[in-house]
């Protein structure tokens, strides 16, 4: 299920908190949800929409940016709910502008409160790395929930084969550590369509299952996965577009 701009825009004020801030820096947050402001910029700018301005009469007219505004405030509470993100509150009323950025590991009944708000990662932590493409030539706006979710499964790492600069992520695992559902994970086929992630399928059907002939699971080989950088590097909308042409027309 779609969560809206939830993930894009979390993802977005990461960077934005990143490229602003040297490592180990808290960053504030002085930018508004929305400005009107001439040359100023504002959250609701981070995320692109598919919005236009509706409305027959002015008192029904509803222009595109108070659109924006709004799915990014449904984002913003998404993201408070999942302990991502705090908002500030007046008179029990939500304030959407100064939100802070909370710690990456969301809610938590066993966290330190000294530790809750986001601060830059130094360089000894570990982290999960995808090209500065993905964010500076726009694949973050063009890709899926689920195809952001696979890209950040695979660029985390954490079942990387000996030998090989390639991951193999059992389906219990996907499930229970990434949250990834056999559907979701079927995201991998458009990524690999598109350039951005090489997928190698052993011994399993399409479905994603496992193929016959194996007595045991540890039998069955997975499919092998990595991020593929250079593929970022080309114009998202154009190699989309180009894609979508040609699996229609076979």
């Amino acid at each position: 299920m779609s969560s809206g701009p939830a993930l894009r825009f979390y993802l977005a004020a990461l960077v934005d908190a990143q490229i602003r801030y040297r490592h180990g820096a808290r960053p504030d947050n002085p930018r508004p949800i929305r400005t009107e402001k001439p040359g100023a910029t504002s959250w609701i700018d981070s995320v692109a929409s598919a919005s236009v301005t509706t409305g027959p009469t002015t008192a029904q007219r509803m222009t595109a940016r108070t659109k924006k505004e709004r799915h990014l405030q449904g984002a913003l509470r998404r993201l408070e709910t999942a302990g991502l993100v705090e908002l500030p509150k007046m008179n029990s009323k939500i304030q959407y502008d100064g939100f802070t950025l909370l710690n990456e590991w969301g809610a938590r009944d066993d966290a330190d409160p000294e530790l809750l708000d986001y601060r830059v990662p130094i360089a000894a932590e570990p982290c999960v790395e995808l090209p500065a493409t993905f964010i500076s030539n726009g694949w973050i706006h063009v890709l899926e929930d689920s195809e952001i979710a696979v890209l950040l499964m695979v660029a985390c790492g954490l079942h990387n084969l000996p030998n090989e600069p390639m991951v193999a992520i059992p389906g219990d695992d996907r499930l229970a550590h990434y949250g990834l559902s056999r559907t979701a994970y079927m995201a991998n086929r458009m990524l690999a369509w598109l350039g951005l992630l090489q997928v190698v399928p052993v011994d399993r059907w399409m479905d994603g299952t496992r193929a016959e002939g194996y007595e045991t699971p540890e039998d069955a080989r997975l499919h092998r996965m990595a991020v593929m950088e250079e593929g970022f590097n080309e114009n998202p909308v154009e190699t989309l577009t180009a894609q979508l042409k040609h699996q229609l027309s076979r």
